[in-house]
């Protein structure tokens, strides 16, 4: 997904830079690949500011992805992103619920944490 929707953004507003600059024919296209590859570390800090930031700092409230069950890379990254053996039905069903709590939101950035998802991530 930050491929498809992020990297594009960013790496057409890089090569529209150059081309409205009147740059070299090449340029605009060096300039979006740049763009482009800035999208999946754009993704991954707002994922990461979505989970675990201050939200009087964001303007995000905390678990804003996790409420809307969206598969962020700190969820995704942690290698036991569904907890030990005993909890592993926990995050199956919080990264698949249709309804969220408050209770449930903290649950997934604890579990998150603890995977290894977040330092993975930063």
């Amino acid at each position: 997904m930050a491929n498809g929707k992020t990297s594009s953004l960013l790496g057409a507003a890089c090569a529209m830079g150059a081309l409205t600059a009147g740059s070299s024919a090449q340029r605009p296209a060096h300039l979006g690949h740049f763009g482009r590859c800035q999208g999946p570390a754009f993704q991954i800090t707002d994922d990461i500011l979505g989970k675990f930031g201050d939200p009087r700092k964001t303007d995000k409230p905390i678990g804003s992805n996790v409420s809307q069950c969206k598969k962020t890379y700190p969820v995704l990254a942690g290698p036991r992103v569904v907890g030990p053996p005993r909890e592993s039905g926990t995050g199956r069903t919080l990264l698949t619920a249709d309804a969220v709590t408050e209770h449930q939101i903290a649950r997934v950035g604890t579990l998150v944490e603890c995977a290894g998802g977040k330092h993975l991530a930063e």
